[in-house]
């Protein structure tokens, strides 16, 4: 009987990031498992449903609502039944439910998870994976950041539902660190992202807006012009609100300067939501915002600058950033797209996450907290960058074969536990 596979935690349509953990591992384990059943389990199905382009993918929900009232209640259903030898015949169960108990494991792609500050989502980490435990399913965590754990609550709840994972893979050498200081074994993996295929992708969006950015970006570098990308992001936008900085003016200004010398920028969005309103974790408000500015100082700044300001997949991002000569990072998928396009980068995040992985490639020093931040930083980094681009180009590339070969070894377990459980 093929091995039916559930990931959780990632969705196709909104965060690109996501997206790209979620394809990447469909694909990589494909290859391995051809016959396979993968069951996305989405807080999005509808999009997902909508957008997705292979029909032997199955979509389920998994909305807060419906971990709520579906996964956890028939999931502890379930335990109290198989406590005196039965079990809720199938036809009961809701499908989401029904999908959830009979998979041979669930893949946990959540990018951040049990981390201070970030307690108000500890109720959406449990209920994404406690039912899947109730119901005897092993639940594996791929690569993702964890930590730290000072908070009472966060540290409680973390080292529970941690420990009952069948297996965790630690993103970076810092949320290992916070692990093994709670006492819950793990095995440093840096992102799946870094094994993202082209042919992994399942959507199709857009393809003729990719073409006409790439197309721009070709005839001002046959001009002579350096192309500098920027990956905007809500989540940075919204701690620079909380620090009383403007992070759009921030941009702008960036944006300016790099034109008033002779270079040209593209605005990238990682998380897109299409017309979805400016208070949700929508990239391209940002992107219309900045460019809107651009255009109220003359045709010399609009013409000089360009964004996507539609949903896009990983797949056109990437095809985009290549096309770069710098880019200015503040997503952290935005980041691992241009180290795996050998595009030298300059990261203005948050978070251990990003200097973490930038470290695997002896980068750490090109990572800017964004509270840290001053006016004129971005314009006078990518300067900097411009003129050592080459240098930083081929440490990229000395390092990059080693850290995919780290982030497949997650697959090489995953895929001997899945055999093991086959036969």
């Amino acid at each position: 009987m093929p091995l039916k596979i559930g990931l959780i935690g990632a969705t196709l349509w909104g965060n690109r990031g996501a997206e790209a953990m979620l394809v990447t591992t469909i694909g990589r384990l494909r290859r391995t498992f051809p016959d396979a059943r993968f069951v996305i389990f989405s807080y999005s199905p509808s999009k997902d449903r909508e957008i997705l382009a292979d029909p032997t993918i199955a979509v389920a929900a998994a909305s807060p609502k419906a971990l709520v009232l579906a996964h956890f209640p028939w999931a502890v259903i379930d335990r109290l039944l198989r406590s005196i030898g039965l079990r809720p015949p199938r036809g009961l169960l809701p499908r989401s439910a029904r999908e959830l108990r009979e998979l041979d494991v669930l893949l946990d792609l959540f990018g951040v998870s049990y981390a201070d500050g970030r307690e108000r989502f500890l109720p959406f980490n449990v209920l994404s994976n406690w039912p899947a435990m109730l119901f005897g399913v092993p639940v594996v965590k791929l690569a993702q950041s964890a930590g730290p754990f000072h908070n009472p609550l966060n540290r409680w709840i973390g080292r529970w539902m941690l420990g009952k994972c069948e297996k965790i893979h630690a993103r970076g050498e810092a949320t290992r660190r916070y692990l093994d200081e709670l006492g819950i074994a793990s095995d440093p993996s840096p992102d799946v992202a870094f094994l993202y295929e082209p042919d992994y992708s399942l959507t199709e969006e857009n393809p003729d807006v990719i073409a006409n950015v790439r197309a721009q970006l070709a005839a001002w570098k046959t001009s002579g012009h350096p192309i500098v990308g920027f990956s905007v992001s809500k989540v940075v936008k919204n701690m620079c609100d909380a620090h009383g900085m403007n992070y759009c003016a921030i941009l702008s200004a960036a944006a300016v300067d790099l034109i008033d010398h002779g270079r040209r920028v593209v605005f990238l969005p990682n998380a897109t939501r299409g017309s979805e309103p400016a208070r949700t974790l929508n990239d391209l408000p940002i992107i219309e915002q900045v460019l809107e500015t651009l255009r109220t100082r003359g045709a010399p700044y609009a013409e000089a600058a360009t964004g996507i300001r539609v949903d896009v997949n990983t797949r056109g991002l990437r095809q985009v950033i290549s096309e770069c000569d710098v880019l200015v990072a503040s997503r952290f998928h935005g980041m691992i797209a241009a180290l795996c396009e050998e595009v030298p980068l300059l990261v203005v995040g948050w978070g251990h996450k990003y200097e973490d992985t930038l470290r695997e490639f002896g980068l750490a020093e090109l990572s800017i907290d964004f509270s840290s931040l001053k006016p004129g930083d971005l314009a006078a980094g990518v300067g900097s960058l411009l003129e050592r681009r080459e240098q930083y180009r081929l440490q990229i590339r000395r390092h990059l074969p080693e850290v995919k070969r780290a982030a497949d070894q997650a697959f090489n377990w995953l895929e001997g536990f899945l055999k093991a459980r086959a036969r």
